[in-house]
């Protein structure tokens, strides 16, 4: 099973210490404690709140430690804020939240782990996809239960690490086609993605890496073989109901 600690590891060192970026959603907070809206630069609050430039230490994001303390922190609070308690914060809201512990390849939670902390809103869903691709049946709902963990432990985890990666790479380019002001982000962005190697195809050829499968843009697969065959059995009790009723 996978360990926290050395996923941990590998998330602060790609997060570095105090983030001051201005357009870096991440660094602000409004009075409700929460995040500002997922819009470009100059950001606004949903409570239509002046939004408080924190910034952001060891990858612990401002309305998260707003959350942990239950106040609206300062920069000062964020600057102080030391490795352990981000450790705390990591593992209570983000590792746990993924079920990361009952992963079988430290690679894919490493990877997955990353993506909770870096995409925060896109990691399940993508995971669920990426599980999709090569064969599962999920529904996407970005909410990892023992279903996913199931989906993800069947895989042959090279293959599901690098088609979760490639799906990763996808979601970034798309923030900056809806954002360009994020546009400033994406090469830093990409780098920490390609800094977790491929695992199932290397990439030698210099080029861009390739998911293992194509990927699919459609939340849910179904189950064509399962349904049709639902469908017979359907009919099959309707023309028995008919028959009983002497209907035919």
């Amino acid at each position: 099973m996978a360990n926290f600690d050395i996923a941990a590891e590998i998330v602060l060192d790609h997060e570095g210490e105090y983030n001051s970026i201005k357009e870096d959603r991440g660094n602000y907070v409004c009075s409700d404690l929460g995040w500002v809206k997922v819009t470009s630069y100059p950001f606004s609050c949903k409570d239509r709140s002046t939004p408080r430039f924190v910034g952001t230490m060891r990858g612990i994001a401002a309305p998260n430690l707003a959350k942990w303390l239950g106040r609206m922190p300062t920069a000062s609070e964020m600057r102080a804020l030391t490795e352990n308690t981000a450790r705390q914060i990591y593992k209570a809201w983000f590792w746990d939240n993924i079920l990361a512990d009952r992963i079988n390849s430290q690679e894919l939670a490493n990877l997955f782990f990353d993506a909770k902390v870096n995409q925060t809103g896109y990691s399940v869903y993508e995971m669920q996809r990426a599980c999709n691709d090569l064969g599962s049946i999920l529904v996407v709902d970005g909410v990892v239960g023992s279903k996913t963990i199931a989906a993800i432990n069947s895989h042959d985890y090279r293959k599901l690490h690098d088609q979760y990666k490639e799906r990763r790479r996808l979601k970034y380019y798309e923030q900056v086609e809806k954002y360009p002001s994020q546009e400033k982000f994406l090469r830093t962005w990409l780098n920490r993605l390609d800094s977790f190697l491929n695992l199932y195809v290397p990439n030698t050829t210099g080029n861009t890496p390739k998911p293992p499968v194509p990927i699919k843009e459609t939340t849910f697969e179904p189950n064509w073989r399962n349904i049709i065959i639902l469908v017979l059995l359907a009919l099959i009790a309707l023309l028995w109901f008919l028959y009983k009723k002497k209907i035919l």
